[in-house]
């Protein structure tokens, strides 16, 4: 996962919704008449006859941190798949604190049927008709850890959109006259040596090149005596000619394939490290 995906963009937009909207509305409240229970960010909040208590506890304050988390790490730590599976074990510790959030309100504020009202002085015992309601922010959080659930184990490839090949992206910088720029990005995640040039990629026996708008070649460059293997690509097309001087026109595509494959080959990497680097 090299770069941010629809499916990272979609969990992480669930999630933090829930989480703004957490901030204005409780996950869980009980209702009575002139009594309100609600389990906010920071703790549970007590309402009677419009004097309200809040019990700070360290469960919803950790949960809203491991959402928060779950939704940002996916954003931050692009370079591998495992920020999926460190996003969804946040996700996953932030439900279990929701989840003992609600165990703690049934066990220590509620007893034989009365409603506990904490207070600064102590405890009030109170008994009202109730209703209880889990609200729109709770089921935003849950659909959110479902989401980082299915990013982890598709690998962020479930939704049915069709992204663009290695061979596109690099196709549409060429066009966009940035096929340097994204070579040489190529080249450091390889772990290529190689001199990247404003027109230019130099490594071990191999020259990367881009020819302008008029087909025209760098100055330093000749392609009758040329210092190795060189890969001269168009907009229209594509030159290469080997070590031993043979020449070669390509379509753009095959040169944009050739480039890649003969830096790969000079990477320090592994095939296996390569191909998950840009699956």
């Amino acid at each position: 996962m090299k770069s941010v995906v629809e499916e990272v963009i979609t969990s992480g937009a669930v999630t933090l919704a829930g989480l703004i909207l957490w901030l204005f509305l409780p996950v869980f409240q009980i209702k009575g008449i002139n009594y309100d229970l609600s389990i906010t960010p920071i703790g549970f909040k007590t309402v009677l006859f419009n004097q309200s208590y809040i019990l700070i506890s360290p469960l919803t304050i950790t949960a809203l941190v491991f959402f928060a988390l779950s939704a940002i790490i996916p954003f931050i730590w692009t370079s591998t798949r495992y920020s999926l599976y460190l996003s969804l074990a946040s996700s996953l510790l932030g439900v279990a604190m929701i989840v003992n959030s609600f165990i703690f309100q049934e066990r220590y504020l509620h007893f034989n049927g009365y409603s506990v009202l904490p207070t600064e002085t102590g405890y009030f015992y109170i008994s009202f008709p109730l209703s209880s309601t889990y609200n729109l922010p709770l089921f935003l959080l849950f659909i959110g850890a479902g989401f980082s659930m299915v990013n982890a184990i598709t690998k962020a490839r479930w939704l049915p959109v069709r992204r663009l090949s290695l061979i596109e992206k690099m196709n549409f910088k060429l066009k966009n006259n940035e096929l340097i720029k994204g070579l040489s990005l190529f080249v450091d995640n390889l772990g290529v040596d190689a001199k990247v040039e404003e027109r230019a990629i130099k490594t071990s026996g191999l020259i990367i090149t881009k020819a302008d708008s008029r087909t025209e070649l760098p100055n330093d460059l000749s392609i009758f005596f040329p210092q190795g293997e060189v890969i001269i690509m168009g907009e229209d097309g594509a030159l290469h000619i080997d070590e031993d001087r043979n020449v070669q026109y390509l379509t753009v595509e095959e040169g944009l394939k050739l480039a890649m494959i003969k830096l790969i080959e000079r990477s320090s990497l592994k095939r296996g490290e390569v191909a998950e680097l840009y699956e």
